[in-house]
């Protein structure tokens, strides 16, 4: 709880307009940590016994997914992404700005459809449905 006080505090976590919003588009959705849709940014709160990089946050499936979902919900616009990485052996906080390509989301969203149609034509949605009656 101290941690979760200090990152809303350094990062000015009360002047996120939404907090913990979920978001559909088509098949896919995205549950945001924090979200303000009117400047097309989202945040990301990571906590670990070690930090996040750069590198990790430009490569994250999770924030690409993310950026899929505000980009279909928002007639293509690319939203701006900061992953907040919270180190929870020392308290210490690090904030990545990340962001996505259009290519990025689009080969993402490919990816998705084939996966979803390979899914589809096995019947692997009613086979579920069924097993968990």
């Amino acid at each position: 709880i101290r941690i979760a006080k200090m990152i809303k505090e350094w990062v000015g976590w009360s002047n996120i307009p939404q907090r913990e919003q979920k978001r559909v588009a088509g098949r896919l959705q995205a549950k945001y940590d924090g979200l303000d849709e009117d400047n097309d940014h989202f945040w990301e709160l990571k906590t670990s016994k070690n930090h996040w990089t750069q590198q990790m946050a430009d490569e994250s499936d999770q924030i690409t997914m993310y950026a899929l979902v505000h980009y279909k919900n928002h007639d293509g616009i690319i939203p701006r992404a900061t992953l907040i990485s919270s180190n929870i052996n020392n308290g210490k906080i690090k904030c990545f700005e990340t962001n996505r390509s259009r290519e990025q989301l689009l080969d993402l969203d490919q990816q998705l459809c084939d996966m979803i149609e390979y899914i589809d034509s096995r019947e692997w949605w009613e086979k579920r449905k069924k097993f968990n009656k």
